[in-house]
């Protein structure tokens, strides 16, 4: 078995060797004797493991039911073998033709009559896997559900795979030998109706789920017999491949010649048969021979393709015609799939029309095609390739947008080919999208409740260019947080990742144990769990689509099903800038641009300068992330020039008569929910407002608040006359921030706090941005103590949006003046001084203190700096140098040593231990006789030679940090923009080791982990982007 990472084996195991003192053995009594389970104490449960459902199977024979009983006690101590199969899934584990079995964990000291059960499904291809694979491990997920306060038991269970489960050929197809995975599936069912009981379970409310193959397999269940109700579950759940049984082989589910060459190659390849071929006691020698013969053949590859069949007994007809006529079990169903399924199955090579529209053809078949679409197949193919367009600048992976991660003509690009995203977004959607859409509608079309959903998480781990592939939920689901059975921890990272990650892996794992007690994702929370919403059931009412939930790292929306369809555009907003556009949903983001705002207002206002100042506030942000506790800045996502050619995609979706203009791609802040848009028009709409049309206005639903703090509107004037109302940019004046019952001081410190890193971190002036009060990316962002927890507002973030007007500026004595006037300049978002109202001086007060402890004492190297220079005292001049006089420099400082702070580095790019003097690019250093010319530059490391020394004594010098960043293009930065952001952004380190006449033990340190703290983004290390930092070279910070 495999032991890395097994947590369900390593507590069983403990448990073995120490047995509690005060807990028995759980024993529990079933129709044919007793088992001993193992009681763990860590997570309080019993398991019991290796629990077999059926006879030692007969090989290639229909496995039969258990007949014998026992008296006394059979132990249940150890996971079953898994059942033979080829591929990676396997490493590390026994396998056995008896391998049909279960492992049960129930929760141990509850009253367990009638709980629920999941039993689950796993994946692999329905050629690999096994319940013991720890990735599957229950334990976390009925812990979750004990925790909920919704108990459930946990069921795990082997079925046959590749050949030993899914024989095809006529012989199999003679004997009614096919499809044997799924009978398994069946027969263990049936056990678990029969005796879940005595485990404590309730046999009429088990649900079934399972991942890939596993779901394909719980599919299979649903259709089984013509959609027959047995009683044996009565909910389902599908992760990435429910909808049908995949058809495998050339001429599909029906297939003859390709099924009968693949038994024929399987007999041919087993010595003792090979023989036989073709005649009729093949199958008889298959059962008789050696199982290490069979393997080999197996294992050659030349007969691995093995899959479900239309066989006119377990299935017996196609799936298409059972969604159709409604011939299928007709229970509850919650499924889904990844946003880039594609990535993983995929073909690669394409890089024209001809390859894609060859590799397309080659997925259809002919009749088929006809039979289904009424078009013949080139006719489809010409329709897909104009429906999936050639654009670099949509799709996984884009040349455009990752020109750091993939460059054509790379061995990587070159290998996936230059149109592989397109097929990508084909393939994903033939696979796994349009199989599960289709169920959901037939649900729909039968009156039968079904819930959809869209993962769009990328764990920590996976490569950027891979998206959100194939099985990335499966560790949310589990709410595995430890990653037990990964390589590396799906919930790792650096940043708020961890956390975030954390928190919808417990959304996403509660929905799913809401569904497993009640058949309802939402339970008795809905709204707690998805954003101010309830996952609603999949009901195509308003037009051709119903409605799913999408999973993000920074929360859920509701989304219509049509996410690759390109509906129309919204016109949600106009500045002076230009109009702002985004779907006609609110609640739609589709891990695409959401929000495209065009430069088609005032010629003088410019997009392009917005994308810049945008660009250089979000990296500001990314390299301090501490900043992003209490507000937000939306991600950039791109910039539309006007001759680009993706305005060929855009303009359709916007009003006739648009053309092309730059245009910025963002974030779209998501809107407040309905409940606080009803709030607001009975709070605040005239008496003689129509209050239904104005809430039931689709312009209306993209509700921001502008949080005037630095204004009040007393006269409310007639309030019987109706005048006209729009929530869209709603000015919440102060007078009413206070009727509603809002903390205004905290809402002023979160401001201060962003006007602060505006200022001293971004150093842009923020002349005329927009602070509006608006959805959460993520619940896990907000804190209990903050005012945007809980309030009549739901769960919200302030955020800082509209950079067009703002410009870079150095924070002397100038730019603290150019930054003050456009303090008064701007909306009246801000407390103002000056007012004869006492509450309006202490909501000043509070602004201004927490703005200026936020300017002085942010733990980060830029706003350390800002610290320094605004500490006061008199400004002192160091000399410093080498040992050998051939370098020499000068150094202004203010205060002096050893008020000064230093810092005490522990890296090794910074000589392990050393002392480090930090200070701006290009300010109060002055190189003597071109020192800085004179000095070698060691590459340590990184892409760039940036440790100085002096290259006669070898005395280090110090680091020019700007060489730290790697070349500009590879992180999307122009060439153009790097003189700024070095001088914005970048800092120097000088060695003061290396100062005259300085007493190192006076100095006060501060200590710092290497660069992590300054930028975790970065490569330092000679790694890959997005390495975990314990993965580092020890010799990297």
């Amino acid at each position: 078995m495999r032991f890395v990472g097994n947590m369900f084996l390593i507590d069983a195991a403990w448990a073995l060797l120490h047995p509690p003192q005060t807990t028995s053995v759980p024993l529990t009594t079933v129709r044919n004797g007793t088992y001993a389970g193992v009681y763990n104490p860590q997570y309080d449960q019993d398991y019991f493991l290796g629990v077999p459902f059926a006879q030692p199977p007969v090989r290639f024979s229909i496995a039969q039911g258990l007949n014998t009983t026992w008296d006394g006690i059979r132990t249940a101590h150890e996971h079953p073998a898994h059942c033979y199969g080829y591929g990676y899934d396997q490493d590390g584990f026994d396998q056995s033709e008896d391998c049909l079995y279960l492992d049960i964990v129930r929760p141990a000291g509850l009253d367990n009559d009638g709980l629920p059960v999941a039993a689950w499904f796993h994946g692999g291809g329905l050629e690999m896997g096994g319940a013991a694979d720890p990735r599957y491990n229950l334990s976390f997920i009925v812990e979750q559900s004990v925790a909920l306060g919704k108990p459930v038991i946990g069921v795990g269970l082997n079925y046959r795979l590749s050949a030993f489960g899914f024989l095809v050929g006529k012989e199999a197809m003679i004997e009614g030998v096919t499809n044997l995975g799924f009978r398994d599936q069946r027969l263990a069912l049936s056990w678990i109706n029969e005796n879940i009981a005595s485990f404590g379970g309730d046999p009429k409310k088990v649900t079934i789920f399972g991942e890939s193959s596993g779901a394909e397999s719980v599919a299979a269940q649903v259709f089984a017999y013509n959609g027959r109700n047995d009683g044996l579950f009565r909910g389902a759940m599908g992760q990435s491949g429910f909808g049908a049984p995949l058809g495998r082989y050339p001429g599909g589910f029906s297939a003859t010649e390709a099924t009968q060459n693949t038994y024929d190659n399987l007999v041919s390849s087993v010595p003792s048969c090979e023989k036989l071929t073709g005649s009729e006691s093949t199958l008889d020698c298959l059962r008789r021979a050696p199982i290490e013969e069979i393997d080999i053949a197996l294992r050659s590859g030349t007969a691995q393709r093995w899959a479900p069949v239309l066989d006119g007994d377990f299935f017996a007809d196609y799936t298409t015609n059972q969604l159709s006529s409604g011939q299928f079990l007709k229970i509850p169903i919650l499924i889904g799939a990844n946003t880039d399924e594609g990535t993983s199955f995929g073909f690669r090579g394409v890089d024209n029309d001809e390859d894609l529209r060859a590799g397309i053809k080659a997925m259809m078949i002919p009749n088929e095609v006809e039979e289904t679409t009424r078009k013949i197949r080139d006719a489809l193919v010409d329709e897909l390739l104009e429906l999936y367009p050639n654009d670099q600048s949509i799709g996984i992976p884009s040349l455009d947008i990752w020109p750091h991660i993939i460059q054509p003509g790379d061995g990587y690009a070159e290998d996936l080919g230059l149109q592989y995203r397109r097929v990508n977004a084909i393939s994903g959607d033939f696979i796994m999208h349009y199989q599960r859409r289709r169920a959901n509608e037939a649900w729909a079309k039968h009156g039968v409740p079904s819930y959809a959903y869209r993962f769009n998480i990328m764990p920590n781990g996976h490569r950027p260019q891979g998206g959100v592939g194939h099985f990335q939920e499966v560790a949310f689901v589990f709410h595995n947080i430890n990653g037990d059975g990964y390589d590396t921890n799906p919930f790792g990272g650096n940043g708020t990742y961890p956390a975030d990650a954390k928190a919808m892996s417990k959304t996403i794992s509660t929905a799913w144990i809401n569904f497993i007690n009640g058949l309802d994702p939402n339970g008795d929370s809905g709204p707690e769990l998805f954003n101010g919403n309830k996952w609603p059931i999949y009901e195509p009412s308003h037009g051709p689509n119903g409605k799913g939930v999408v999973f993000n790292i920074n929360g859920t929306h509701i989304e219509v099903d049509n996410w690759r369809a390109g509906e129309k555009l919204l016109r949600i907003g106009t500045g002076c800038c230009g109009s702002v556009w985004a779907d006609a949903d609110s609640s739609k983001d589709n891990g695409t641009p959401s929000c495209i705002k065009r430069e088609d207002g005032d010629p003088h206002r410019s997009i392009t300068n917005e994308h810049f100042i945008h660009q250089l506030v979000v990296q500001s942000l990314q390299l301090n992330p501490q900043h992003a506790r209490n507000f937000r800045i939306p991600l950039c996502r791109g910039f539309l020039k006007k001759d680009d050619e993706g305005w060929s995609l855009v303009l359709p979706r916007l009003p006739p008569g648009s053309k092309p203009c730059n245009a910025l791609l963002s974030e779209k802040v998501q809107p407040l929910s309905e409940d606080v848009r009803k709030l607001l028009v009975s709070k605040f709409a005239r008496g003689g407002s129509d209050q239904d049309a104005i809430i039931n206005d689709k312009k209306n639903e993209h509700c921001l608040i502008r949080p005037y703090l630095g204004r009040r509107k007393k006269d409310w004037g007639d309030t019987n006359r109706s005048t006209f109302f729009s929530l869209r940019n709603f000015p919440l004046h102060l007078d009413r921030m206070i009727e509603l019952g809002l903390d205004v001081q905290s809402y002023a410190k979160v401001m201060a706090e962003g006007l602060a890193f505006l200022h001293w971190v971004a150093r842009i002036d923020a002349n005329d941005v927009e602070f509006v009060l608006a959805r959460s990316r993520s619940t896990s962002h907000s804190h209990p103590n903050s005012p945007f927890y809980i309030t009549i507002f739901g769960t919200h973030s302030m955020w800082i949006i509209d950079f067009d007007c703002c410009n870079p500026i150095t924070m002397d004595e100038n730019g603290a003046a150019t930054a003050a006037e456009c303090f008064w300049r701007n909306d009246p978002y801000y407390p103002r001084p000056g007012s004869t109202d006492t509450s309006d001086q202490e909501l000043w007060c509070a602004f201004k203190d927490h703005y200026l402890e936020k300017r002085l004492h942010r733990p980060m190297f830029a706003a350390y700096l800002e610290k320094l220079a605004n500490a006061g005292g008199p400004e002192v001049t160091y000399e410093a140098g080498c040992h050998c006089g051939y370098i020499g420099l000068s150094v202004a400082l203010s205060p002096p040593l050893p008020k000064h702070e230093v810092i005490n580095c522990n890296c090794s790019i910074c000589r392990r231990g050393g002392y480090l003097l930090v200070y701006p690019a290009y300010e109060k250093v002055t190189w003597h006789n071109d020192s800085d010319k004179r000095v070698s530059r060691y590459q340590f490391n990184t892409k760039a030679r940036d440790h100085m020394f002096c290259p006669k004594c070898g005395a280090s010098i110090g680091i020019d940090f700007a060489r730290v960043w790697p070349e500009a293009p590879r992180y999307g930065i122009s060439v153009g923009d790097m003189e700024h952001y070095r001088r914005m952004v970048f800092i120097d380190i000088l060695q003061v080791r290396q100062f005259n006449n300085i007493d190192l033990d006076s100095l006060q340190y501060m200590k710092l982990d290497g660069l992590h703290t300054v930028e975790p983004g970065v490569d330092l290390s000679g790694q890959e982007i997005g390495a975990k930092a314990d993965e580092a070279p020890a010799s990297s910070s």
